[in-house]
């Protein structure tokens, strides 16, 4: 996919955001930076949503959007969307399928869905004419092998008129003609090999990036949907593909945070062998993830604490350095502020 394509998707006309903290929000790299800033910008729902899918050049994307003058820079590589960057993101918007879905594809592995779909299609679709050959695909062994059981499993219960109906069931609910196009040309069968991203991008005068962010989205819908009917011939393809809210190892700490409330941060961490730093960075990332309510900040951030950093914040919060409020509350640590900074960016979200 093309970054400069994404970051312009991603981006805002009214706040300054970090190309880079952007790019690694989509492909979830999970830092408690990452995600400190995915909820500052309001992308914690994507987060990850387009992992493994994007290319590792910001400086030339930022350095493209620039001189085409779709966004403002500055030496850290921040952007922020022009006039002309924010039109050309409405033309973007109108261009997809809805952008919801990207919640979906952040909680679920989509693009080892599609494959999985893609290779079953092909199969059954040989099937119907009696032909044991398909053409191989790029998938993993497991994945393989699971669509092969699925597949003996079903084949004899009228496997091909099933699919093709609930194929064609998906396709004439979607919005427009040209995203059940799009699906299609991209399905390999009998006598037919899917079209790559930029032959689709050709016939229907769209960027090899439009193309696959429509895919994704409208094999995300379709995933959503199979995972509403667990009696779906189709539900073993969706086995598997869940991600965690929360990491194993923070959830492990946050936990014991909860159910022990006679122990320290520090008790916590020596009893799970692990730094304390890490047990600190284990608790921001679950009151950053899971919902408000589930987080005790009464026991986690002092009173008297939070009164003087709430007479001193400043309106906007992502500005606000530690560097500068430390000088302002004496004995601070970087845990409490951005804490603080956490539960008032959830109050307010």
């Amino acid at each position: 996919m093309d970054l400069a394509t994404i970051l312009i998707l991603f981006s805002s006309s009214s706040q300054w955001r970090r190309s880079k903290a952007i790019k690694n929000i989509l492909i979830g790299r999970r830092t408690v930076s990452n995600l400190y800033w995915a909820l500052q910008y309001g992308l914690l729902e994507e987060f990850g949503s387009l992992h493994g899918a994007l290319p590792d050049n910001i400086d030339q994307a930022v350095t493209k959007l620039k001189q085409t003058e779709l966004v403002k820079a500055d030496s850290e590589l921040q952007i922020l969307l022009t006039e002309k960057g924010s039109d050309y993101q409405s033309k973007l918007l109108a261009s997809l399928p809805e952008l919801t879905l990207f919640a979906w594809s952040a909680r679920y592995d989509v693009f080892r869905f599609s494959k999985r779909l893609n290779l079953a299609i092909q199969i059954v679709s040989e099937y119907s004419y009696s032909n044991n050959h398909y053409y191989p695909q790029t998938i993993g062994l497991l994945d393989s092998q699971l669509i092969k059981k699925w597949f003996i499993q079903n084949k004899a219960d009228h496997l091909p008129v099933y699919l093709y109906s609930m194929l064609n069931h998906f396709l004439e609910k979607l919005s427009r003609d040209e995203f059940a196009e799009i699906f299609t040309q991209n399905l390999s069968g009998h006598h037919l090999s899917g079209q790559t991203d930029a032959q689709i991008g050709q016939t229907q005068g769209k960027s090899p990036t439009v193309i696959s962010l429509t895919k994704l989205l409208l094999y995300t819908q379709l995933l959503t949907e199979l995972l509403s009917k667990p009696n779906s011939k189709l539900q073993p393809l969706t086995q598997g593909l869940a991600r965690p809210v929360i990491s194993n190892s923070a959830a492990e700490t946050f936990t014991m945070f909860c159910h022990y409330p006679g122990l320290t941060i520090a008790k916590i961490a020596q009893k799970r062998h692990i730094k304390l730093t890490t047990a600190y960075e284990h608790l921001l990332e679950a009151a950053i993830v899971l919902p408000q309510s589930d987080i005790p900040f009464q026991r986690l951030l002092n009173p008297k604490l939070e009164q003087k950093l709430s007479a001193i914040q400043p309106n906007d919060l992502g500005e606000w350095s530690f560097r500068v409020a430390s000088e302002q509350v004496d004995k601070l640590d970087f845990f409490n502020f951005r804490l603080f900074q956490i539960k008032q960016l959830k109050q307010t979200d």
